[in-house]
């Protein structure tokens, strides 16, 4: 009988399989300047959008590639497109890249990214049900990350200044 146990790596799937994800992490890598090009094709924009979107699923780390391959801004300007305002993909993008760790509240305010989410609130989408449920995560998504901002914000000020400032902010707004 043999001792397999020697060799336990070998045989492992889990080392087939963290193989496997990082070929195909390296191959999105180097399709996404392609995908960028087919959405400026209009006859494959709905199933570049698809893709884009099922990649982000997958492996939120990719909103790091698709905003250093300009994809997200060039989804920001498909968003002027009305045809394009209802596509669930879009909406699903700007989630995961809203929930992404690394993208900043300074990111979001940099982006415009309030306006936009204001933008698809704002659409007339009739009674699409599921648009609406993307819509409300998209936006507790955004709500969620302000508020951590405004946390981390009221945190490093003292009490006083926190006072004054919250009571300056109050008046402001009437």
């Amino acid at each position: 009988m043999r001792n397999f146990h020697i060799f336990p790596r070998l045989y492992s799937s889990v080392v087939l399989e963290e193989g496997k994800t990082k070929q195909i992490n390296l191959l999105i890598i180097q399709i996404l300047p392609i995908l960028k090009e087919m959405l400026k094709i209009d006859e494959l924009v709905f199933s570049t959008l698809s893709f884009l979107s099922l990649i982000i699923e997958r492996n939120s780390a990719f909103i790091r590639f698709y905003k250093s391959e300009k994809i997200i801004d060039h989804i920001f300007e498909m968003m002027k497109d009305a045809n394009l305002l209802s596509n669930l993909n879009i909406i699903k993008i700007f989630i995961k890249l809203i929930e992404y760790q690394e993208t900043s509240f300074d990111e979001i305010i940099s982006m415009n990214l309030i306006d936009k989410v204001n933008v698809l609130i704002n659409y007339d989408n009739g009674d699409n049900i599921i648009y609406t449920e993307y819509i409300i995560e998209l936006f507790y998504n955004l709500l969620y990350k302000i508020n951590e901002q405004k946390k981390a914000f009221a945190v490093n000020m003292d009490k006083e200044e926190f006072k004054v400032n919250f009571f300056l902010c109050f008046l402001c707004n009437f």
